[in-house]
């Protein structure tokens, strides 16, 4: 079986981890208590965020895309989660000083049982497939794979109070934004136009429409993505640099810097992992009718 006979829906994953939890580990013993506390003080804020379980003092989301609005509505809701998380924290513990920093990425999944003979020959860089809790015997999801892994890897250079995301959502949002400044004919021009044809199209069409006011959204959220630094993240990249990229929050302002896009590009040309990149592309399309009527945030 082929992965182009069956569904491949994308996830963003989100982790959201408590900065120097593990020193109030050492010194106390109930540690565990204090992570329910924070949980049920955020039961209110979870901004549309699925939770998919927790991961030691890591709490970790997902919610399936099927277009960039949604995605930008996500990492913005990422951001004011982090931020309640915080608040939330430092109520709980009756003392400042623990931050929250977080990470979101992209993954296109091939949901499966493992188990089935059938399921055997997948070709897919990740899976998704259902496990079962002990006491109530419900279904959980589970997830993995390479871009899993790679996630987990860009969280682990995470700083606190800051939103990391990965350089495909970047490289999918610069490149919108510069077909949407007429600053391209085509986003081609920084992409293998052959390979993400329909994803060209829809910007394309996008562009073309009278939605200005959404034109206007999307170009606010990508000056808030921003190319912070080019690192080596351990079994990521086959150890090229990999992007660092930042989402700077609401009242930060930033250049859409065509430098920094052909950065990303060059980044994903050199490491040869581009194909990941064509296959969200493919994958993605650029707006549904139910995210229209979004206000503008700055």
């Amino acid at each position: 079986m082929h992965t182009s006979e069956i569904a491949e829906p994308v996830y963003v994953f989100v982790s959201f981890d408590l900065n120097n939890f593990t020193a109030l580990k050492r010194e106390n013993p109930r540690w565990h208590h204090v992570i329910w506390a924070i949980w049920g003080a955020l039961e209110d804020s979870k901004h549309g965020l699925e939770f998919w379980k927790f991961n030691g003092d890591e709490f970790l989301f997902c919610k399936k895309v099927s277009n960039m609005v949604g995605i930008m509505h996500l990492i913005e809701k990422s951001w004011d989660f982090m931020l309640d998380m915080e608040t939330a924290a430092q109520k709980v513990l009756k003392r400042e000083g623990f931050y929250v920093k977080a990470t979101a990425w992209l993954a296109s999944v091939i949901e499966c049982n493992p188990s089935l003979e059938e399921n055997a020959d997948f070709d897919a860089p990740n899976y998704m497939f259902y496990t079962h809790r002990e006491r109530t015997r419900t279904p959980t999801k589970d997830f993995v794979g390479v871009s899993i892994d790679e996630g987990f890897r860009m969280s682990s250079v995470a700083s606190p109070e800051n939103l990391l995301v990965c350089p495909e959502i970047a490289m999918m949002f610069h490149g919108l934004s510069m077909v949407l400044q007429g600053s391209s004919d085509s986003i081609g021009d920084y992409i293998d136009e052959q390979k993400v044809s329909r994803f060209i199209n829809s910007c394309k069409k996008f562009a073309g429409t009278n939605q200005k006011l959404l034109n206007h959204r999307i170009l606010l959220f990508t000056e808030k993505l921003v190319l912070f630094e080019l690192r080596r993240l351990k079994g990521v990249w086959k150890g090229s640099p990999y992007p660092i990229t930042r989402f700077l929050g609401f009242g930060a302002k930033n250049k859409n810097d065509i430098c920094a896009l052909n950065i990303i590009k060059n980044r994903f040309e050199e490491s040869g992992t581009s194909e990941n990149l064509y296959r969200l592309m493919n994958l993605i399309s650029i707006d549904e009718p139910e995210f229209r009527n979004i206000s503008i945030r700055t």
